[in-house]
């Protein structure tokens, strides 16, 4: 059998268009295909799973981060695919992908994660923690006063450029060795080269080495920062040597003066000062 999982709140809220455009993509090439609604799937269906079942994701970054730390654990015989279907699509883009399904299996070995206030998550793209943290938690509040369109790049102008974002001092430990910052804007740990649908935060990662990147950007009056940022689609931003530093290490450790917003994949956690990601 073949389940073909949606995600209805993926592409904006217009998930069951990107459900109906995969089952019309797909029912050639499989006869027995069901569409599930992925939000209402629990332990017991991936537990009851045949190792001859096929799962399709349709959705995007928010639809694999909900799998892997939900449901990973369960289907470890069965393959599994992503039908690109979100907003972002910045593991799509990563691994340069144009097929309409991509295997996950093969991107699923070694997964990072990520400790904060307790828990314990796996990411697929990055752990972003400042500004982007704060712009993941304010989304998230308008989502809940039933906001439908986020636009979050204007979020992230205004606190940028009205002052809504205060830059912390911060001291970031890889693998044993310590740098200390101060006026920090981002302090972002990175699995694959993308984030935020689309920005090239670290042009130089590689998803399935044995590290991850760490890129710190501090410093700069509000509206160099945001000159320095409009080069992070094309990658060009590492090059301001005085702004942006970039590590590489498989144990990274974060940690601000004050609390701050975190996300991952998109997740948001409202306030932390420390935060720890693996590989």
């Amino acid at each position: 059998m073949v389940y073909l999982l949606y995600n209805p709140l993926s592409f904006g809220g217009h998930g069951e268009l990107r459900k109906d455009a995969a089952l019309e993509d797909l029912k050639h090439k499989y006869s027995d295909i069901k569409a599930i609604d992925f939000t209402k799937v629990s332990n017991t269906f991936f537990r009851d799973l045949n190792m001859e079942d096929i799962l399709i994701l349709v959705g995007g970054d928010g639809t694999i981060n909900t799998y892997i730390n939900r449901y990973m654990e369960y289907a470890t015989s069965n393959q599994i695919y992503i039908y690109k279907g979100g907003s972002g699509n910045d593991f799509i883009r990563d691994i340069e992908s144009n097929e309409k399904l991509t295997l996950l299996n093969p991107h699923l070995k070694n997964m990072p994660y990520l400790t904060v206030n307790g828990m314990k998550k796996y990411f697929i793209n990055n752990v972003g923690f400042g500004i982007d943290g704060d712009v993941c938690v304010i989304a998230d509040e308008l989502k809940r006063k039933g906001k439908k369109k986020i636009n979050y790049s204007k979020i992230a102008a205004k606190l940028l450029l009205l002052g809504g974002y205060k830059r912390r001092n911060g001291r970031v430990i890889v693998d044993g060795k310590e740098y200390t910052f101060k006026s920090i804007w981002v302090a972002t740990v990175m699995n694959g080269r993308y984030y935020g649908g689309g920005m090239m935060c670290a042009p130089n990662q590689d998803r399935h080495s044995d590290k991850l990147s760490i890129v710190v950007i501090q410093g700069g009056s509000r509206f160099r920062t945001l000159l320095r940022f409009s080069k992070i689609f094309k990658g060009t931003h590492i090059k301001y040597k005085k702004m942006v530093h970039v590590y590489e290490g498989k144990d990274i450790e974060v940690f601000f003066d004050e609390s701050c917003g975190l996300q991952y994949d998109g997740e948001s956690v409202e306030k932390t000062y420390h935060y720890s990601a693996h590989k």
